[in-house]
């Protein structure tokens, strides 16, 4: 396994825990009381995550303000993966006394096939459209939660990696110097 790879699975129990407990807390409408901050919420994120505020609208519709909150900010929390995973990623490269290798062609052609999913699910607004297999449906058993962390977690990897990217030029640059 890669270094980035295992970086990234060390990471994944924030993918993992996040629909959960957010799933949890939109059920018991803990948050149903902060709808106006939720959806000046997701006008903030729209511009990054430009599905967003479709997807808002499909689970206020269906799921009620208390889901509906509480998707608006675990999509909030979920920009933190990139972050966590990408300066984790630096300081695991920077405490390693072994040198990572370049980029090899497969890992190249894997991150840019990551990148264009990551940038076609976010940009391709597919929120209006009713299938079993594409779209976003907002479930009865908080089923969207996960589907959408699925999805950003190809955000979170690209992102992720050219955080380390940056980061490891900086570390070698500081050990070379």
């Amino acid at each position: 396994m890669t270094f980035l790879a295992r970086n990234f699975f060390s990471t994944a129990y924030f993918g993992c825990l996040t629909p959960v407990v957010f799933s949890l807390l939109g059920s018991g409408d803990v948050f149903s009381a902060h709808g106006a901050q939720s959806r000046s919420l997701v006008r903030a994120l729209a511009w990054i995550w430009l599905a967003l505020p479709a997807e808002f609208e499909i689970v206020l519709d269906r799921r009620g303000p208390g889901h509906a909150a509480s998707f608006a900010i675990m999509c909030a929390v979920l920009l933190i993966w990139p972050v966590i995973f990408g300066v984790d990623s630096v300081r695991q490269y920077a405490k390693q006394q072994v040198i990572v290798l370049s980029v090899f062609p497969h890992e190249a052609l894997i991150f840019g096939i990551f990148a264009i999913c990551a940038i076609g699910l976010h940009l391709l607004d597919l929120t209006k459209v009713e299938s079993p297999i594409y779209g976003f449906r907002a479930h009865n058993f908080g089923l969207f939660y996960f589907m959408q962390t699925l999805r950003f977690s190809l955000v979170a990897i690209t992102v992720g990696s050219v955080i380390f990217l940056i980061g490891k030029a900086g570390v070698d640059r500081l050990i070379n110097t």
